[in-house]
């Protein structure tokens, strides 16, 4: 589908939702007595911009260490809103299985998505981990109120400018301040 600049082949999170939505339709499928899940996203968010499989790595990482483990195994409810107050888009994935490992350090999927995040936001983006009640873990992606980072389009007729450039009126290298280098939020704990 094409997009509000014309750019076709974005990752969007329309894309991430069918994606997400196929994989636990097929890990159901594995497990029909022990998965449930839902998924709610705004369709007003649909043409938002992502690192690609932001969603979907949240999702893997529920099933593979929430869910499958526990031999009742659990629900995973994904979902999507913009914060009416703040403008802010928050992303989520929780469920209730397993719960946190705190004696383990953050696996490769989580550490690969912390720098999707930090190259495409830079310091504007935050994910974090905590533990649910009674069980389980919810995954937050917190993302700020401003339209797709040049980093994630697939062609810029200003060439790209990096993860601080956004597409907005007045954007560009000192429209907006280098947060770059700075580390992404880190969760404490592990699964």
């Amino acid at each position: 589908p094409l997009l509000r600049d014309g750019h076709e082949g974005a990752p969007t999170l329309k894309r991430e939702e069918a994606l997400v939505r196929a994989y636990l339709e097929l890990m159901q499928m594995r497990m029909p007595d022990r998965l449930q899940y839902s998924v709610n996203i705004d369709p007003a968010l649909h043409t938002l911009r992502l690192p690609p499989l932001t969603l979907l790595t949240l999702v893997e990482n529920a099933v593979r260490h929430g869910i499958d483990p526990s031999e009742a195994g659990g629900r995973i409810d994904v979902g999507a809103r913009r914060d009416a107050t703040t403008g802010r888009i928050r992303l989520w994935v929780s469920d209730t299985g397993r719960g946190i490992d705190e004696s383990k350090a953050p696996g490769t999927g989580l550490s690969n998505l912390r720098e999707r995040l930090a190259a495409a936001y830079g310091g504007r983006a935050t994910m974090t981990l905590s533990a649910a009640q009674p069980h389980g873990v919810r995954a937050e992606i917190d993302l700020p109120d401003m339209t797709t980072p040049r980093s994630l389009r697939s062609h810029s007729p200003e060439g790209r400018l990096g993860p601080d450039a956004w597409e907005r009126p007045g954007a560009g290298p000192s429209a907006a301040p280098n947060s770059f280098n700075e580390a992404p939020r880190r969760a404490t704990a592990a699964r």
